[in-house]
């Protein structure tokens, strides 16, 4: 059996055990999440879905500036159907999968390896340091009374502003350092793209922790708004940086739990958090599914095109 062979029956494989691993885990949950479900506004949950795709849909943005920085190029669609298939790979059991699939995705498109680990470092420290950031944005800005607990009484009245501000300063610093302190050949470092990536990448973690506030039946305030979203963001970091767990499942919801234990009942936040997990994975399914029908299409139009061709090249030769 050759190598091409082989490597295509373990994509199979490896595409069977992912939507395998998703639909239990969307078996398993649903019934969980099904009461809530019809208890919240129907607008409210498609808005909540919308806004995960877009946030998904920025995801790739990150990652093909990535790979510019890191001496390489591959266009929106190619970065967007390579990301939104190997995510997938986080749903089996391992936390490694998806870096498995994307590895082998980029060696497929000529990258080397010195490439794709600079790729790689580069797209972590933005996610890492993006939601960060932005979640102390928006944790300060609406006040983390509640979090704080007895040491927030000490502080200045002004001084969360100060701090929420200050992350965001941070975050564009960071931006502009990695444009313009990253070594490479072929191309120029442009302030324009680093203003980009900050609107992208922002719009990104915004888009994720409004979808989790959406959730919730009831928020009083702009302020509780504001919290919610930014502790949603640090829980998303939490469970990413989690590898041991797939998709950072149980991590993710335990820290959105212990958070904001003081604003809602454990259990609210438990159901709420378990459904935009449902959501999200159906989100992710969706894309991938685009991606590929679109690659299906796209190796379609290549055979048919090669096909013309031989049939050109031998009416000539005739």
């Amino acid at each position: 059996m050759d190598k091409t062979r082989l490597f295509s029956i373990i994509k199979i494989i490896w595409l069977l055990a992912v939507v395998a691993g998703g639909i239990f885990y969307i078996v398993k949950n649903y019934a969980i999440a099904a009461d809530y479900i019809q208890k919240i506004e129907l607008p409210k949950l498609v808005i909540s879905f919308a806004l995960i795709l877009i946030m998904r849909t920025l995801h790739p943005h990150l990652v093909q500036r990535s790979l510019v920085l890191a001496d390489s190029y591959l266009d929106f669609k190619q970065v967007f159907s390579i990301v939104s298939i190997s995510q997938l790979g986080k749903y089996i059991p391992g936390g490694i999968w998806q870096f498995v699939a994307r590895f082998s995705a980029y060696r497929e498109n000529q990258l080397s390896y010195k490439e794709m680990g600079k790729s790689f470092v580069i797209e972590n420290l933005w996610l890492v340091l993006g939601s960060f950031f932005v979640g102390i944005f928006f944790i300060f800005l609406g006040g983390p009374a509640s979090l704080l607990g007895q040491f927030d009484s000490a502080s200045p009245s002004n001084i969360h502003q100060i701090i929420a501000y200050l992350s965001i300063f941070l975050w564009i610093l960071t931006l502009f350092a990695t444009e313009y302190g990253v070594r490479s050949v072929n191309r120029q470092p442009s302030w324009l793209a680093a203003l980009i990536q900050f609107i992208s990448q922002t719009g990104m973690w915004v888009a994720l922790g409004l979808s989790f506030t959406l959730l919730f039946q009831d928020i009083a305030t702009l302020n509780d708004l504001s919290l919610v979203a930014g502790v949603f963001i640090w829980s998303f970091l939490a469970g990413y940086l989690a590898i041991f767990a797939p998709g950072g499942i149980g991590v993710r919801e335990y820290v959105a739990v212990l958070l904001l234990s003081s604003l809602f009942a454990s259990s609210e936040i438990g159901v709420v958090a378990i459904l935009h997990r449902l959501l999200y994975s159906l989100a992710e399914f969706l894309l991938a599914g685009v991606s590929f029908l679109l690659n299906q299409k796209n190796k379609l139009a290549v055979e048919n095109q090669s096909s013309s061709a031989a049939q050109e090249k031998q009416l000539n030769k005739v």
